[in-house]
């Protein structure tokens, strides 16, 4: 089972907006200006239960360093993926903690990336045609006040979800076939929607798997999806 690339590449009106935010207590910020290297966003993926995990990309800091940093913050669990001796990728796990990329997932906007700029943050995000640009602007005014709206553009650009030609190729052949189909039913089911329109639980059923067999090819697939993600990206 090959990954779909004509659904990957569908066309879509979206306003696609980007927030400068000062704020000093987000963990990826305090992160870079601690370590001075750069931190970046590659994926947010939910994994329930007000659980959300961020996978961040670092160049320029010790993987170690990085870890001891993260351990005292409450809420936030770091787990090394990828590592070099001066950077690599994290999986940062948030429970119940206030994050600008999660309120805007949740005001309905699609995450696309978010770094530290000179002691602050750069967060871009996409609303798709369909949903409501004001409301998710609004949404993160309240939580944010400080920041600022510095870009907003309108387009029909592909939305893709796995990237480009090379990059579809590329995830293909390090997926298992068990990892595409657990990810591809995932995709199918609506889990990836916001809000869910459908529960690990009742993938894994669909799928004929237990639960912790689904999370373990989904969590194994999306790991793999960053990482490749991260690689392509570069700087």
């Amino acid at each position: 089972m090959g990954v779909d690339a004509s659904r990957a590449h569908t066309p879509a009106t979206r306003v696609e907006f980007s927030f400068a935010a000062s704020r000093d207590d987000l963990p990826f910020v305090e992160l870079a200006v601690a370590e001075s290297c750069s931190v970046r966003l590659e994926e947010l993926v939910p994994r329930g239960d007000d659980r959300y995990a961020e996978f961040f990309s670092v160049r320029g800091a010790d993987p170690d360093r990085v870890l001891a940093r993260i351990e005292p913050v409450d809420g936030l669990d770091a787990e090394l993926i990828a590592g070099s001796a001066d950077g690599g990728l994290f999986e940062f796990l948030l429970t119940g903690r206030d994050c600008p990329v999660v309120t805007l997932a949740e005001a309905g906007a699609l995450p696309r990336g978010a770094r530290s700029v000179d002691g602050g943050a750069r967060i871009v995000a996409e609303v798709p045609g369909s949903g409501d640009v004001g409301a998710v602007v609004d949404a993160f005014a309240d939580d944010y006040p400080s920041a600022e709206l510095v870009t907003k553009c309108e387009g029909t650009e592909p939305t893709t979800i796995f990237g480009e030609w090379d990059l579809l190729a590329a995830l293909d052949r390090r997926l298992t076939d068990r990892q595409r189909e657990t990810i591809a039913a995932a995709y199918e089911a609506g889990y990836y929607e916001w809000p869910r329109e459908a529960t690990a639980e009742e993938v894994a059923a669909d799928l004929g798997v237990a639960g912790a067999t689904f999370h373990k090819h989904l969590r194994a697939a999306e790991r793999k999806l960053v990482a490749t993600l991260a690689e392509y990206a570069g700087d």
